[in-house]
């Protein structure tokens, strides 16, 4: 009968955005984990992406510690999972500088020491190793790569990152710089 309308389809679905932004993928991965196909069509290509964009704020907290936004991204990715009670507590005890925070509340916060630690050691490693072989390092050390191997969508995740990875690493055998001059690229 041509005048019964069909049942909604997914397909007759769509989410617009305005702009396109990490935001996206999270869209995505509820869909997933509600069971609903979703796709998400990405213009801005593998350096939107959310853990290409978590990685340049880790490297640029690196290269920066005072820089709160970048240190907060560090101490928010997986590998530390500094609380936002934590961040504002740093905050507080900083006067507005979460590194000068980090470094007040470390010595009677364990994890908070270890998050210190590890990132003073990693900005010590960023001035002793080519860049070239320090994102790969990096990327080992934190085991990043298995916290985006384990998030739905992963397949997609590991290309976005192992691009990053490829291009730091052409970056630092061209000869064009250290990690200063890399992140200056995305500025």
């Amino acid at each position: 009968d041509e005048d019964r309308m069909r049942p909604v389809a997914y397909r007759d679905c769509a989410v617009l955005m305005a702009r396109l932004s990490s935001v996206a993928a999270d869209f995505a991965d509820a869909f997933d984990a509600a069971g609903v196909p979703a796709e998400v069509q990405r213009s801005a290509g593998y350096m939107s992406s959310l853990e290409v964009q978590t990685m340049l704020g880790i490297l640029r907290a690196i290269e920066l510690p005072r820089r709160n936004r970048d240190l907060a991204i560090l101490l928010r990715a997986p590998f530390f999972s500094v609380s936002a009670r934590q961040l504002q507590a740093m905050h507080d005890a900083g006067k507005g500088c979460l590194f000068d925070g980090l470094n007040a509340l470390a010595p009677q916060d364990p994890a908070l020491r270890a998050a210190r630690d590890a990132l003073l050691s990693w900005r010590e490693a960023s001035f002793r190793m080519p860049l070239a072989e320090f994102v790969p390092w990096l990327l080992g050390r934190t085991h990043y790569r298995a916290f985006v191997a384990a998030r739905p969508r992963s397949a997609r995740r590991l290309l976005d990152l192992d691009a990053f990875e490829a291009r730091a690493v052409r970056f630092g055998e061209e000869g064009s710089g250290g990690l200063s001059l890399f992140l200056q690229e995305f500025e």
